[in-house]
């Protein structure tokens, strides 16, 4: 089985997925990230995820190749695994390897939907009156806001979004700018 946590920073994620790992089976557990050495504040968060005194997490620094902190023999005896600190291990790779337009929007993008779930979150929650207020406003005066197309039309922005990405990655738009001759 596999859980995705997403959240804010300094939201909980690492707590709550160091706490369900030590439910979903028996110790020890293998926890992998990026940045692990020297870092005494995770090493107090982790003491704090034992279930008792004699368990212990295996620590392991992320490695380039994710996916070799996932071979069986790695995981042999694990109760479960926690990859934590994932946008800190991708960034790293990103910015060693890929620089093209394409991966660089696309990570833009990737921020800029945290971001737009964060302003949500806080509507939501926080600012209820000014999002009852929006969501009477679209009601009354939008009529796809909440018809039956409301869904289908949401798909051709999203349409639009895969083909810019798509034409920026293979460099048609936003591509090198070739050098006069």
């Amino acid at each position: 089985m596999f859980t995705f946590v997403s959240g804010g920073l300094r939201s909980g994620k690492s707590s709550y997925a160091l706490r369900r790992a030590s439910e979903f089976g028996p110790p020890p557990w293998l926890y992998v990230a990026a940045h692990i050495d020297g870092d005494g504040e995770l090493k107090g968060r982790l003491a704090n995820h034992r279930r008792d005194h004699e368990t212990t997490w295996k620590l392991i620094e992320a490695p380039d190749k994710l996916i070799t902190a996932l071979d069986p023999a790695m995981l042999e005896g694990c109760g479960a695994v926690v990859i934590d600190r994932f946008t800190v291990w991708l960034s790293k790779r990103m910015a060693e390897t890929d620089k093209s337009p394409g991966v660089l929007l696309a990570s833009g993008y990737i921020a800029g939907g945290a971001l737009a779930g964060i302003v949500i979150a806080l509507l939501a929650g926080a600012m209820k009156t000014a999002d009852d207020s929006l969501e009477t406003w679209a009601t009354e005066h939008n009529p796809l806001y909440n018809g039956p197309w409301a869904d289908g039309l949401s798909m051709i922005f999203f349409a639009g979004l895969c083909l810019f990405l798509y034409l920026v990655g293979r460099e048609k738009l936003l591509g090198p700018r070739k050098a006069p001759h």
